[in-house]
C-alpha cells in the first residue's frame, strides 16, 4: 500500500486534478507477451533436464493456466491458488510424466525472477501515461500481485516517475474485485469519485468495484476476457479497443471537466 512521489509545479489548480487508475496486467502491461516470453525460456530448462519436448512442455502450461483462470473465474479456485506458481508447474510436469520437486522449484524461482526484471509494455500504454503526465493527472495503478514483481514491472519500464500511487493486493491484504483496493487508491489521490476513471482488461475484476464506488469506467477490451465482459456489461461505461483509442476517450473526459486548471 506504499505510495509513490507525488508531482508537484509550485502551480495551483482550481479544483482537485482528476485521477486516472489503471489495472496493470493486461491494461499497461502486456501480461501474454511477458508469459510466452518466460516459458519459452524455462522450456529450454525442461527439455534438458527432464527430456521433454519444450514445445509440448510450453502447449501444456498454456492448457493447465487457461484452466486455473477458468477455474478462477468460476470460483472454483482461490485468487492464492492461481497465482501459485509452484501449483501450476507441478500440475504441467505431471501432465508429462515428470514428478521432480526440484525441478519444479527451480522453474518458480526462475519465473519470479523474470517477473520482477522483464515486462512489456502494451502497446501504446507508454504514450497514455505521458498524455496523462502533461497534463498533470494523477496516475493510479491498482493491481493483484506481489509487491516485488509489481514494482519490478514499473521499474523494468521506467515508469516509476510517471505514476504517483501503486496500490498492491499484496501489501493491502485484500484481493480483486474487493472494492477496498479501488477506495485506497482514491484516498491517495485525495479526488472524488467523479473526478476519477478506472481502466481495465476485466470488466467483474477491475471495473466493478470502481464502479460500485462511483468511478467512471472503461474498459480495455480483450480477446481472453470476452465472456467477462459480457457478463459484466453492466460496469462498464466506455470502450476502447487499444490505447490509441483510450488517449481519445480520456481527452473527452478530461475536456468535460473545464474547471480543472492543466491543459
Amino acid at each position: 500500500m506504499a505510495r509513490m512521489r507525488r508531482r508537484t509545479t509550485g502551480k495551483t489548480a482550481k479544483i482537485s486534478r482528476p485521477a486516472v487508475l489503471f489495472d496493470l496486467d493486461g491494461t499497461l502491461t502486456d501480461y501474454r507477451r511477458f508469459v510466452s516470453h518466460t516459458v519459452a525460456q524455462l522450456a529450454a530448462v525442461v527439455e534438458q533436464r527432464a527430456e521433454v519436448d519444450a514445445a509440448r512442455f510450453k502447449e501444456t502450461y498454456r492448457e493447465v493456466q487457461r484452466e486455473d483462470e477458468a477455474a478462477e473465474r468460476q470460483g472454483l479456485i482461490t485468487v492464492a491458488e492461481l497465482r501459485d506458481r509452484r501449483r501450476r508447474f507441478s500440475r504441467t510436469l505431471a501432465r508429462l510424466g515428470v514428478f521432480e520437486a526440484e525441478l519444479v522449484e527451480e522453474l518458480a524461482a526462475a519465473y519470479e525472477e523474470l517477473r520482477r526484471t522483464t515486462s512489456f509494455a502494451m502497446p501504446g500504454a507508454s504514450e497514455t501515461l505521458t498524455f496523462l503526465a502533461e497534463r498533470e493527472v494523477w496516475i493510479g495503478v491498482v493491481t493483484e500481485g506481489a509487491a516485488r514483481e509489481q514494482r519490478g514491472q514499473l521499474a523494468a519500464l521506467g515508469w516509476e516517475d510517471r505514476v504517483n500511487d501503486l496500490v498492491i493486493s499484496e501489501e493491502a491484504g485484500i484481493h480483486k474485485p474487493d472494492p477496498g483496493l479501488v477506495a485506497q487508491a482514491l484516498l491517495h489521490a485525495d479526488v472524488a469519485a467523479a473526478d476519477a476513471i478506472c481502466v481495465g482488461d476485466r470488466a467483474i475484476w477491475d471495473l466493478r468495484p470502481a464502479k460500485d464506488l462511483g468511478l467512471t469506467t472503461v474498459l480495455l477490451v480483450s480477446e481472453a476476457y470476452a465472456g467477462e465482459a459480457e457478463a459484466g456489461a453492466a460496469h462498464i461505461d466506455l470502450r476502447a479497443a487499444n490505447h490509441a483509442e483510450l488517449r481519445t476517450l480520456l481527452e473527452t473526459w478530461l475536456a468535460q471537466r473545464s474547471s480543472y486548471i492543466r491543459r
